[in-house]
């Protein structure tokens, strides 16, 4: 499928990559006699390779595969979701007749009979309006009698805009899907997102993975810092006012220092083990350690600096991450390095987490 640069396709792609994700967006806006039916722990997403030549040239965004039951048995049906931050110049059935056969075609050539139903979702979040307009409209003033031979089919128009925040909750059931869209729907919103971001995090359940939280607000201040940087200030101002967002800064940091101290033991205990049973756990520990250091100077360098710069990407304070991860200076100024090449829109969120241990510190 081809690559887009528009960063709101981008930025879409990325969460509805994510097979929870996009079970939860069919679940919300599918017909329920169609939603209820469809396997989603089947669901899978079409791989690059599935997609011809001919198909990529037109298709830029995402098609999932699922088995649907029915009275009659079982049908394969492919889910394809088109993203609009604008209305479409032509009507866009045409570009969707295009998906249509594109995909029925590389079913047939792939040996699949019979091939897969496509059903298409089309998701629009600009600030014109955009509504359904019928196939034969294309032609012109079509007389009734005519209409008949044009072909027809349908798709599902999704337009955020007309979903205000109770909407929101009652459709989609996954709340970082819903944090995503919220972002989306109101990015067009004039001076609106400074305020509006930081009540975003309030939907977040307290119970989710905080360093996975983390991960993924980082991801949609970078689309906001990308899309709105005159309103990006706002935004991290506002957000340190979040009480949910601190929860699960300390949560994030909790669970690192417990990581580290069970890391330190588990390496220590390993090395002890294999190299000092004959000479007592307490040596064999010691011995465990000073192998532990050596290897760090060889084989596990890399995988040290890897497992920083991940760390870093979800916000976590530099300082801190350094001593997790036992790093020599020269290998952690190296990893600061690199880290900074990846652009620094998440910057305020890395202030907010090193402003959090000042905090506990005192």
């Amino acid at each position: 499928m081809g690559q887009s640069s528009n960063p709101h396709d981008q930025f879409f792609r990325k969460i509805l990559g994510r097979k929870d994700n996009a079970a939860s967006m069919f679940r919300g806006v599918l017909p329920p006699e169609l939603a209820d039916r469809i396997d989603y722990e089947a669901m899978s997403l079409l791989s690059e390779t599935y997609i011809t030549e001919s198909l990529r040239k037109h298709m830029s965004d995402l098609v999932y595969s699922a088995p649907l039951q029915h009275d009659q048995g079982v049908l394969k049906i492919a889910l394809l979701v088109e993203h609009k931050s604008q209305p479409p110049k032509d009507n866009i059935q045409l570009q969707l007749a295009r998906y249509f056969l594109g995909v029925v075609e590389t079913e047939l050539e792939q040996g699949h009979k019979p091939p897969a139903l496509p059903l298409m979702i089309v998701v629009y979040h600009g600030k014109r309006p955009f509504a359904k307009r019928p196939f034969w409209s294309i032609f012109g003033q079509v007389p009734d009698f005519l209409r008949g031979m044009v072909p027809e089919f349908d798709y599902i128009l999704v337009n955020l805009g007309q979903y205000d925040d109770q909407e929101m909750r009652h459709r989609f059931d996954s709340l970082k899907l819903r944090v995503a869209l919220l972002a989306l729907r109101d990015v067009f919103v004039e001076k609106g997102m400074g305020d509006k971001f930081p009540r975003y995090l309030e939907e977040l359940d307290l119970s989710y993975d905080p360093q996975d939280i983390i991960e993924h607000v980082r991801e949609v201040l970078y689309y906001l810092a990308e899309v709105v940087p005159e309103q990006y200030p706002l935004i991290e101002a506002n957000l340190s006012k979040s009480k949910t967002m601190m929860t699960f800064i300390d949560k994030a940091l909790l669970e690192a220092n417990q990581k580290g101290v069970e890391l330190g033991m588990e390496k220590g205990m390993e090395k002890g083990m294999e190299k000092g049973m004959e000479k007592g756990m307490e040596k064999g520990m010691e011995k465990g350690a000073e192998l532990e250091r050596k290897r760090l100077e060889a084989k596990e360098r890399l995988d040290r600096v890897k497992s920083l710069l991940r760390l870093l990407a979800t916000g976590f304070p530099p300082a801190q991450a350094k001593g997790i991860f036992e790093l020599s200076d020269d290998d952690f100024e190296f990893s600061l390095r690199l880290f900074a090449r990846r652009g620094s829109a998440a910057s305020g969120l890395v202030a907010l987490v090193e402003g959090r241990l000042v905090e506990l510190d005192a």
